[in-house]
């Protein structure tokens, strides 16, 4: 779950990266007759990227080099754990153009994003918190738990990090923003998020191989209809979360 390569250790010239693009390698750009050549940094990512990458730019440009973008999946869910990844992009990392909230995507496009984002990723890792860790924890500090131990395992370390809307900076060393709806407005965040989700999407379909009646296969644990139906008739896993059941439980109570 762990990959890692030798660091660029070159100043960073995102300019000098621009420059130095075919049209062609940037969607659009030969489209609209857009000269590259002739376009400075800013104006780059404003045209192309203009709301995904405005946190790495400003981390950039207070010398950050190696930037994690940080994301979980699975919070709101009955069963099964919580799923963190942690991914430091290139300098040069070229957005595809679909990348995105992951919940935005379908599973194809996912899975192909992934692909993508983990041949290109400096390093990435994914990292979970139990069911077990969720109630002991709650399910908050669990996920900060998790964080931390997917940014720790990184290898290079980051410099710096942006998470989808959780504070580290008070438990970390890193230098840190953490906007609201991060996975939609970073390009990192948003690696991240969907490493995350094509992993427990196939972890959840692994485990519905074991109780199928429950169909995690389909809702990935997620408090469906056909889950609570599920619970009605057979009751709780191992792999439901106790404190997310309190809810259907009181209904089941006699009045």
């Amino acid at each position: 779950m762990t990959k890692a390569k030798i660091a660029e250790t070159e100043p960073y010239d995102l300019a000098s990266y621009i420059n130095n693009l075919k049209p062609g390698k940037v969607a659009g750009a030969a489209e609209v007759g857009i000269n590259l050549s002739a376009v400075s940094a800013e104006k780059f990512w404003q045209l192309f990227y203009p709301t995904k990458s405005l946190y790495e730019q400003k981390l950039y440009q207070a010398g950050a080099r190696l930037i994690a973008g940080v994301d979980e999946v699975g919070r709101g869910c009955l069963a099964g754990p919580l799923v963190v990844a942690a991914v430091i992009l290139p300098l040069d990392f070229t957005c595809p153009a679909n990348l995105d909230d992951s919940k935005k995507l379908t599973a194809k496009k996912r899975e192909n994003l992934a692909a993508q984002i983990k041949k290109a990723a400096v390093a990435y890792h994914i990292e979970t918190a139990s069911v077990e860790e969720i109630a002991t924890y709650n399910i908050l500090e669990a996920d900060k738990r998790a964080m931390i131990r997917a940014l720790k395992a990184l290898s290079p370390q980051p410099d710096a990090v942006i998470a989808d809307y959780v504070d580290l900076s008070y438990k970390t060393k890193y230098k840190s923003e953490h906007p609201a709806k991060g996975d939609s407005l970073s390009y990192s965040v948003a690696a991240a998020s969907i490493l995350a989700k094509v992993y427990r999407d196939q972890l959840m379909t692994e485990l519905a191989q074991q109780y199928p009646e429950y169909l995690w296969q389909k809702n990935k644990g997620y408090g469906t209809k056909e889950h609570y139906e599920a619970l009605d008739q057979y009751g709780p896993t191992i792999w439901h979360r106790e404190l997310f059941l309190r809810k259907w439980k009181e209904k089941k109570q006699p009045e």
